[in-house]
């Protein structure tokens, strides 16, 4: 892939590897987060992927995805969704073989506001490792989809994290992750638009209140960010009008 030599070896073994799978199943797979956004960097960013197949996969599919997963190490995040499910966000239809990076397994689990993100970033700027163009897949998501889907992902996801005590947000590379990662929810909620986080933290350190510059320049920097400061950070963002 041009500009990314870190990660096209990788890339090409898993369009391979899931060709090699799915053969006729598969309709395309594709690239979306960071690696299409602008914002990927090889130390820390995963490889986000969509794959899109022509039907909900057999048990013994996913377990030979799950396979070749193992074998292609922990960089790569995403799902596999059927084609009609792609092409809008269906709340009958959540179910969906995903795998976490770093240590994830790939198993059947729900998909909710997210999904309206990839499905944005992928419909404006997805890279291709085969089949269509994404415009071809899926619909266009609106301002309201956008920021109904980030609003999903703080109640669904952040939410439970905070009044869970989550182990993660004990983790200083989380913290810095969770503190980017509210930057862009600031600025889809503000613009409904999709940046990478380093964009999301320059314009929240000009628009959001002066008294969290100190810590998001400090998560943009991957400088410490204590679990007190993060936390009233999230809880912040989750009391945003919008979401209400």
């Amino acid at each position: 892939m041009a500009g990314f030599p870190e990660v096209e070896p990788l890339l090409e073994a898993f369009a391979s590897g899931v060709e090699g799978v799915l053969a006729d199943d598969l309709v395309g797979v594709y690239i979306h987060g960071s690696l299409a956004l602008g914002g990927f960097d090889p130390r820390n960013s995963d490889v986000d992927f969509l794959v899109a197949t022509r039907d909900v996969l057999e048990p013994d599919t996913v377990a030979r995805l799950a396979a070749l997963h193992r074998a292609l190490g922990e960089q790569l995040d995403g799902s596999y969704v059927p084609r009609d499910v792609l092409r809008r966000f269906d709340p009958g239809r959540v179910m969906h073989p995903h795998i976490e990076s770093r240590g994830g397994r790939l198993f059947v689990d729900h998909h909710g506001g997210e999904t309206v993100i990839y499905r944005h970033v992928l419909r404006e700027c997805g890279l291709v490792l085969c089949g269509p163009t994404p415009r071809e897949l899926i619909d266009p998501i609106t301002a309201e989809g956008l920021r109904w889907g980030v609003c999903d992902i703080l109640e669904n996801w952040w939410r439970p994290m905070l009044e869970n005590r989550s182990d993660e947000l004990w983790e200083a590379p989380y913290r810095h992750y969770a503190v980017m990662t509210m930057c862009r929810v600031r600025f889809t909620l503000e613009t409904a638009a999709v940046v990478p986080k380093h964009e999301a933290a320059q314009w929240a350190l000009t628009h959001l209140e002066v008294k969290w510059r100190d810590l998001i320049s400090r998560a943009a920097a991957r400088e410490d960010c204590s679990y007190e400061e993060t936390v009233a950070f999230v809880r912040d963002t989750l009391a945003e009008p919008s979401c209400a």
